[in-house]
Order: C-alpha cells, then sequence, then structure tokens
C-alpha cells in the first residue's frame, strides 16, 4: 500500500515504492540456492496506490476496497506498507481492516516497526501506534485551524480560489492586489446588473465583450477562461470580498461576526 495524502507529492511515493522493494528483496527473497542463484520467495502482486487521499478516509477508497476483494479471491497473503500512517489515520477504521486481514489469514507488516502482527503483542502495539497516529493527526488539524484563524484575524486569506480581479500579492501571504486588467469586468458585471437586474441579461452582454472567468494555471495545465453564465455572475456578484468583507469559512456566511 502506497498513500499521499496530497497528489502534488511526486518524491514519496516512489520512495516508499523502492522502500517496499527493498524490505521484500533483503526479508524474503534473499535466499540462495547451492548454485548461489536467488530463490524468488515473494511475489508482488499490486501496488494499492492512493494519491491525494487524506488518511482519515483511505480506509473508504476505491483501492481498499480493491485490495479487500483481492484477499477475498485469495491473490493476496501479505500486506505491506512503510508506516502505519500510509494505511491511514483513523483506529476503528483501522482496527476493523485488521480483522478483516486475520480473518482472511493476511499478515500486515509495517517495514517501520519489527512487529509480529499474528500474537497478542504485537496486535498490542500496533493498535497503540494506529492510536498515536490518529492522535497526531488531530493535533496537526487543530493546530492548522489555529493557524489559519490568526491569519484571519490579521485580515489574510486563509485559501480558496483567487478571485476575478485580484492577483496573489507577491510577497505577503494571504493578501490579494488588483488585476487592473479584470477588474473592469468585475465593475462592468455589477454596473449592468444594477441597470438590468437579470443574472443571464449581464452574462449574455460580458460575452459580447468577450469577457472571461479567472484564468488559473494548475499542474496539468490551465483552467478557467470560459465564457460566463449566470451562475458564474451570480459568484461574482456575491461574493463578499468585493465589499471588502473577509470570510473565515463559507459555512459562516452571513453571520454578523
Amino acid at each position: 500500500i502506497i498513500r499521499v495524502s496530497d497528489s502534488r507529492q511526486d518524491t514519496s511515493p516512489k520512495n516508499q515504492r523502492d522502500q517496499l522493494r527493498s524490505y521484500i528483496d533483503l526479508f524474503f527473497n534473499s535466499e540462495t540456492d547451492e548454485n548461489d542463484k536467488k530463490i524468488t520467495t515473494v511475489e508482488v502482486y499490486k501496488d494499492y496506490e492512493l494519491f491525494g487521499v487524506s488518511g482519515k478516509d483511505s480506509f473508504d477508497s476505491e483501492e481498499f476496497r480493491e485490495l479487500k476483494d483481492d484477499i477475498r479471491r485469495k491473490k493476496v497473503d501479505i500486506v505491506l506498507a512503510t508506516g502505519l500512517d500510509r494505511l491511514g489515520r483513523n483506529v476503528v477504521k483501522f482496527l476493523e481492516f485488521f480483522e478483516f486481514l486475520r480473518t482472511h489469514k493476511v499478515d500486515l507488516i509495517v517495514t517501520q516497526y519489527q512487529i509480529d502482527t499474528t500474537g497478542p503483542i504485537g496486535v498490542l502495539v500496533i493498535t497503540i501506534l494506529m492510536a498515536l497516529a490518529e492522535m497526531q493527526r488531530e493535533q496537526y488539524s487543530l493546530k492548522q485551524k489555529g493557524t489559519q484563524h490568526t491569519r484571519f484575524l490579521k485580515g489574510r486569506r486563509t485559501g480558496g480560489t483567487i478571485p476575478l480581479g485580484f492577483d496573489r500579492h507577491p510577497s505577503e501571504a494571504g493578501l490579494y492586489i488588483e488585476n487592473k486588467e479584470e477588474s473592469p469586468i468585475v465593475r462592468f458585471l455589477f454596473n449592468r446588473f444594477l441597470e438590468l437586474k437579470s443574472l443571464s441579461a449581464v452574462a449574455k452582454e460580458a460575452n459580447k465583450q468577450h469577457f472571461r472567468s479567472k484564468r488559473r494555471i494548475e499542474k496539468g495545465g490551465i483552467r478557467g477562461e470560459k465564457k460566463l453564465n449566470s451562475t458564474t455572475v451570480r459568484g461574482i456578484l456575491t461574493n463578499w470580498i468585493y465589499i471588502g468583507i473577509l470570510e473565515e469559512h463559507k459555512r459562516n456566511k452571513g453571520k454578523p461576526d
């Protein structure tokens, strides 16, 4: 099992794969016969790769469902991962998965720890380690939320896409500067809606002017830069950033504080 919570992590999957292959070669495939030829005792059936999957969601992922199906079909008898956190960070879901492995007589090997999971002590140790992994995730989440709230109180954005008419500040995280090529489009949309009172009519006029949505450069290519429709116009007109109000989280929209 290979997992990274952020699909943009290019090196971590390769490192995990290399570590697992090295472990297999060292502990399983290192015996030799009388002619000093290596005897292969373990064959890698499949790499179950979870890219961009959070540790709290991994046990419910499509890759884990596929793994369980392969185990039921008796195609897998050993599951390997470099660390418990690569499996996931949910103790209850881990224990359910671990019991599933034991029921089907499948061994679990975590290369970070030399633990024998066939006995009660090994089961206890690995359960404690998984609980610590979940606690670490919760502590990190609380720290991250606290950091985001502090940034918000200082008048800085804590995430989300950049609105039309703005660019990220070149040196100040969480602050925006005006995009002078896009800001006239925003003013046009507000002014025309005050006159026409119709989202679709405003979108139609904007498209005649060849105005387009925000252009974003992301991994994999260019996004946005599309024709406007009533939904796009509504999103711009109701975005509070244009009237100087900063949102900490969209679920708080409309609350006076």
